[in-house]
């Protein structure tokens, strides 16, 4: 059996950040604005204030990147009577509004606990929270249209999954994503290519969520240099927001494979960014995982790059984007990646051995 499900609402195009108001209406006054304190981002903060100027509204700016289940915390008290939650941001100022949203609703329970009960991707639930908007101002989470929240805890990367945890609205305002350094431009599309390459890999893939993945990766190849080059150009930035929503959409109904774990659990010990710890595992997710996809990955070659061989024009196009980067680039010291090495979690996950993924580690090391 196969199932596609997306219930969020898609608003898209240049100054759509104008509608707010009325997206806002339906729900209440009492709006929990949920963002970082970053300076370059204060005038956006203070546009949405000036359109929200009827509304009662809580500012929260404690989201940190990589957030952590302290940051969430940190909200809570000041979340009362709130009718409706407006994430603004990137993947971080998302999934923080989404785990408020859910550690709103279960008040007395520990985090480890949450952890516990909603850790499948695939499972479905009656519940439903307070009512979520999500602006994104980057184009790669996806978490814009995906039912997980990503915190750590200690130095545990840990996801959350809960139906109740998609946006009942997404606004994507490309002009939202023009001043994004370059660094976050490249990182964060290629988190949008590899959400869609890894779920076109899952054996829960179906034909819509690879219809998905393709079309996302195809954007992702074709947009991304043109953007670096022309980081100003409205039209390609809203292409990479469209595919950074197909890539979460497909993500979220087929799920990721072996390099998204390896990257939370690089990103957890060494602090590093989500994208650059991507970039870091997939030439050698390609080499080691050849002898199992090797049909699969020659036909996304083609698709993709026009060539044979997937790893040489993955390596190619890391080197394009400046993502052409090692494990050892990322953590601190030996000791750090000795750690990621010997993580217990490489025994227990569904896509391969230990052996598996040690191999690939020491590949990307």
């Amino acid at each position: 059996m196969s199932k596609y499900y997306q219930p969020a609402k898609l608003l898209i195009g240049a100054s759509m950040l104008d509608v707010l108001p009325e997206v806002l209406s339906g729900y209440g006054k009492r709006v929990l604005l949920v963002s970082t304190n970053d300076e370059p981002l204060q005038s956006l903060y203070d546009k949405i204030h000036g359109l929200l100027d009827g509304f009662d509204v809580v500012h929260f700016t404690g989201v940190v990147p990589n957030p952590t289940v302290e940051s969430v915390d940190a909200c809570l008290p000041l979340a009362v009577d709130i009718d409706v939650i407006v994430a603004v941001g990137g993947g971080s100022s998302m999934d923080t509004a989404k785990a408020i949203n859910l550690k709103l609703h279960h008040p007395h329970d520990t985090w480890e606990s949450l952890f516990e009960r909603y850790d499948s991707f695939a499972a479905e639930y009656d519940t439903k929270f307070l009512p979520l908007v999500s602006i994104p101002t980057t184009s790669g989470t996806g978490s814009q249209v995906t039912q997980a929240a990503v915190l750590s805890m200690g130095v545990d990367k840990l996801t959350l999954y809960h139906t109740g945890l998609l946006s009942d609205v997404a606004i994507l305002d490309p002009n939202l994503t023009t001043t994004l350094p370059r660094r976050l431009t490249s990182a964060t599309a290629f988190d949008t290519f590899t959400h869609a390459f890894e779920s076109y890999l899952s054996d829960k893939s179906n034909a819509l969520t690879r219809l998905d993945s393709l079309n996302a990766m195809q954007i992702v190849v074709k947009t991304l240099p043109k953007v670096l080059e022309d980081p100003q150009n409205v039209t390609l930035r809203e292409q990479l927001m469209v595919a950074d929503t197909l890539g979460g959409r497909s993500l979220s109904n087929a799920g990721a494979h072996a390099p998204h774990p390896l990257s939370e659990i690089i990103g957890g010990l060494a602090n590093a960014m989500h994208g650059e710890a991507l970039a870091s595992v997939y030439p050698a997710f390609i080499k080691i995982g050849n002898a199992r996809f090797e049909e699969t990955f020659k036909s996304l070659s083609q698709t993709l790059f026009d060539q044979d061989d997937l790893y040489t024009a993955m390596v190619s196009f890391l080197k394009s984007i400046q993502l052409n980067i090692s494990i050892k680039d990322l953590v601190k010291d030996e000791a750090t990646f000795e750690a990621i090495r010997n993580h217990p979690v490489w025994g227990v996950l569904p896509f391969g051995d230990r052996d598996f993924f040690e191999a690939i580690l020491d590949e990307a090391y």
